[in-house]
């Protein structure tokens, strides 16, 4: 294990598999999780299982992770894979923050992305936190004809059914947050 005089040096992490009841989700988490991001979040561990580890604090309080936990307690998992942290509580806390804020501030780069999704079955884009609709959307602004997903070719009428509504949902790239703000 490497010393260093500054305890948030990086230093090898100890990854532990615990008993999923000994932990318990962090209560005052600012992160929400609705229904579709937890079936995303539990189809993503049915395709690819665990792959990291939530944070801990020393009390057991999920600090960064509670979207999986919830996840994994549906799917009925009785251990997970943890790092526990050596923060304090208010630091953990704000650890738990800045993990979830911090993906928000990225972005796709939608050609890279529609290269990773083409051909990607329909059954599959879901534990990726994606559903066909998006995906025919990313494709498409790509150049590439709808007809590249593995999926059976649907109209969107045939999807929602005539008069039916729809959520839709707009991704705009922008460089200047404020050309949207005065847009809007």
């Amino acid at each position: 294990m490497l010393k260093s005089e500054n305890p948030l040096s990086p230093t090898a992490l100890k990854i532990e598999l615990v008993e999923i009841n000994s932990i318990r989700p962090d209560e005052k988490n600012s992160r929400e999780h609705n229904e579709r991001s937890i079936s995303g979040l539990v189809a993503s561990l049915k395709q690819f299982g665990q792959q990291k580890p939530l944070v801990i604090d020393r009390d057991g309080i999920v600090r960064a992770g509670n979207g999986t936990y919830t996840a994994a307690v549906r799917l009925g998992w009785s251990h997970i894979n943890v790092v526990k942290t050596a923060l304090d509580a208010r630091q953990a806390t704000l650890y738990g923050v800045a993990d979830n804020r911090l993906g928000d501030l990225s972005y796709f780069d939608e050609g890279v992305l529609a290269d990773a999704l083409r051909g990607v079955p329909e059954i599959d884009v879901g534990a990726m936190g994606f559903d066909m609709i998006e995906v025919e959307g990313i494709l498409a602004a790509a150049g590439d004809p709808l007809e590249a997903v593995a999926a059976p070719e649907k109209k969107l009428e045939d999807r929602l059914g005539k008069g039916g509504a729809a959520t839709v949902r707009l991704m705009v790239q922008v460089k200047n947050v404020a050309v949207i703000e005065a847009a809007l």
